[in-house]
């Protein structure tokens, strides 16, 4: 390989594990807006990966023929919903409590913000 192709290679490396670091590094939440997103994103999935995970190692190799029944199909997305609604409540008080802590935010406007984000 020539010293030009391997500066080619390298450059195309060094993109690829800067890019890869920009879905892992986290992303610093500059507006309300932003907060919503990352708050609602992250609810549903924890929310989704803990109901999933917790169905897969309870039913085992049955899993995929479980989604199959109607009526068990329903109560999972019943159930996923109640569960993503409690890590959103979880999930907004935390950053509500954050902001209280680190933000300056004063505890009597964190309640308004907290429904808000909700």
């Amino acid at each position: 390989m020539t010293s030009g192709a391997w500066d080619d290679v390298k450059s195309i490396c060094a993109a690829l594990w800067r890019a890869g670091l920009d879905r892992v590094r986290p992303q610093r939440i500059r507006s309300r807006v932003a907060l919503v997103e990352f708050i609602h994103s992250r609810a549903a999935y924890i929310g989704q990966t803990a109901l999933y995970g917790y169905l897969k190692t309870r039913t085992g190799t049955r899993f995929r023929e479980l989604f199959q029944d109607e009526r068990f199909a329903n109560a999972i997305r019943l159930s996923r919903s109640r569960v993503i609604e409690a890590c959103l409540q979880d999930l907004t008080v935390f950053a509500t409590g954050l902001l209280v802590r680190e933000g300056g935010l004063s505890t009597e406007n964190s309640q308004k913000i907290a429904s808000d984000l909700y």
